[in-house]
């Protein structure tokens, strides 16, 4: 028995784990803007809701940069924790053994464990959402190269694109596919180019055309330098999957070396954010 912890910037979910799958769990809302002490209390808050002595520890999933060893959060988004050292006061808390990543190496590490990557060598997955996070799994551990590896939203596809708020870099993929520079650039949402594709709207059938094909050019690369068995794709905009991986798949068949096929799969869990964060627990 495992507990999980998913800290979102408007929301907490934690959950009790048993064989890759959530028995109970918890929400509480995060009120970043309330500070540090507030949103502390209410991660304790998510973690007691759902709290058992017979668990062997409590896994946490965190936006941001994290320093795995310390369980120190070092920069984070939108959340008031930079320098937090979770592993510290949460162990001081509950007496059970902390663990902490970033929050898109849980996602992909669930999903390499237990959901659509099950069963691979080598997974890469990639989330869709406000950003574009990822992580390489191999033989079931995240690879972090030097520490941070995984990077993957900064992948640059055109050294003159537009700049990155996220990083500064200049046309780096998640300034094409990241619902934040999206909404940046466009005042919308990807949300409504869906609503609108939804109902043959021709320049949001383009956009998502569009998307498809930036996203399989950075794919590609990673294809190339990387080769693993499977990508695994996730998040919210999983929801267009239809309207933009024809032309995603049409760009990884021209650009991969040998014109290999590669094996590219929806994300298939519910709660991928707490489960990965169970599996930090050894």
């Amino acid at each position: 028995m495992l507990i999980g912890v998913d800290l979102g910037g408007t929301g907490i979910q934690a959950g009790i784990v048993e064989n890759g799958k959530v028995r109970k769990k918890s929400e509480m809302p995060t009120e970043a803007g309330e500070g540090k002490e507030r949103v502390m209390a209410n991660i304790i808050s998510a973690i007691e809701g759902v709290f058992d002595e017979g668990a062997r520890g409590i896994g946490i999933g965190c936006p941001g940069l994290t320093d795995n060893e310390k369980g120190l959060i070092v920069q984070t988004p939108n959340l008031p924790l930079n320098g937090v050292n979770m592993k510290e006061v949460l162990e001081k808390r509950f007496g059970k053994p902390i663990s902490i990543d970033n929050d898109a190496n849980c996602y992909v590490l669930a999903e390499a464990l237990f959901g659509a990557g099950r069963g691979h060598g080598s997974v890469l997955g990639l989330t869709l959402g406000t950003g574009l996070g990822g992580a390489l799994i191999i033989g079931g551990e995240v690879f972090r190269g030097g520490g941070n590896a995984g990077e993957f939203g900064h992948m640059t596809i055109s050294y003159e694109g537009p700049e990155s708020r996220c990083c500064g870099n200049h046309g780096c993929i998640e300034t094409y596919v990241g619902g934040g520079n999206i909404k940046r650039r466009t005042g919308m949402e990807p949300r409504y180019f869906f609503e609108q594709a939804e109902k043959g709207n021709e320049q949001a059938i383009r956009f998502w055309k569009d998307y498809g094909k930036y996203l399989g050019v950075a794919i590609s690369n990673y294809v190339n330098i990387l080769d693993p068995e499977v990508i695994v794709l996730g998040g919210t905009v999983i929801r267009a999957w239809d309207r933009f991986f024809p032309s995603l798949q049409e760009e990884v068949r021209k650009r991969v070396m040998g014109g290999r096929e590669v094996k590219i799969v929806k994300a298939m869990l519910s709660d991928p954010g707490i489960i990965g964060a169970s599996c930090l627990i050894k």
